[in-house]
């Protein structure tokens, strides 16, 4: 029972946030469930599992998740000048590939400088992993789909990064140095409010504009995949505000 409360925990993402290993997670859940289920305690965990099933069917089949969702999805669908196209990184694969939410970003970031008529986009890099290879960076990814996708524009990049808040500052700092006045910020559609918050309390004026979304579609959230996807992005998102509320940041 215990091991079942983990699978519907994690298929919900609620695994996902505490940082951990899912498999220890799962032996961790599992070895709980043999020690509580037999004892008094079973029913709790009977009622656990059981309230994690319902939470579950929920947003799978209802459109419940639509409005909170929709909640941290920021537009600001203005045409102001801006000096520069901001586009915040996320995960790379093990080869220090672009995963397709950051490359849906960059062709999203690309697609904006174009329509504005800015010259300049800027990257945050990334790095990962200190195995028998070394670290493993995003740039040369990133390098190579500017050469590729966008030539005629000016690529600069900020290293360093392990955060938006750290984005936040370095880009602030860049743009300092060049005297941007106001820069367009691109990213996933549920990372927009917290994303662009958090830039303007660093003291930058954004245009905040979403990325395509081809993982699902916020306007129709068809299918319990998506709805699950959802979910597990409004959980993160929840959270990250609040750990950045609680410190300032946005």
């Amino acid at each position: 029972m215990g091991f079942t409360a983990f699978m519907v925990a994690d298929v919900l993402g609620l695994t996902d946030v505490t940082g951990s290993s899912p498999i220890v997670c799962g032996v961790f859940a599992l070895a709980a469930g043999a020690l509580l289920a037999p004892s008094r305690f079973g029913v709790v965990l009977w009622m656990c599992t059981f309230a994690l099933a319902v939470v579950a069917a929920a947003v799978s089949y209802t459109p419940l998740v639509r409005a909170p969702a929709r909640h941290f999805v920021r537009t600001d669908g203005d045409d102001a000048p801006v000096d520069a196209v901001i586009v915040l990184s996320g995960s790379m694969t093990e080869d220090g590939l672009l995963t397709r939410e950051v490359l849906v970003r960059l062709t999203s970031g690309i697609a904006e400088a174009r329509r504005r008529g800015v010259r300049t986009v800027a990257l945050s890099v990334i790095t990962q992993g200190t195995g028998s290879r070394g670290p493993i960076s995003s740039e040369p990814d990133q390098l190579r789909l500017m050469r590729q996708l966008a030539p005629e524009l000016e690529v600069m990049l900020v290293r360093g990064v392990h955060s938006t808040r750290d984005e936040a500052l370095q880009f602030a700092a860049l743009g300092r140095t060049h005297g941007w006045q106001r820069i367009a910020v691109v990213t996933s559609p549920m990372h927009t409010r917290r994303a662009c918050r958090t830039f303007e309390v660093a003291g930058v004026p954004v245009s905040c504009v979403p990325a395509e979304s081809r993982e699902y579609s916020l306007r129709w959230l068809g299918g319990a995949h998506a709805r699950l996807s959802v979910f597990r992005n409004v959980l993160y998102e929840t959270l990250g505000t609040l750990w950045y509320s609680a410190r300032g940041w946005v």
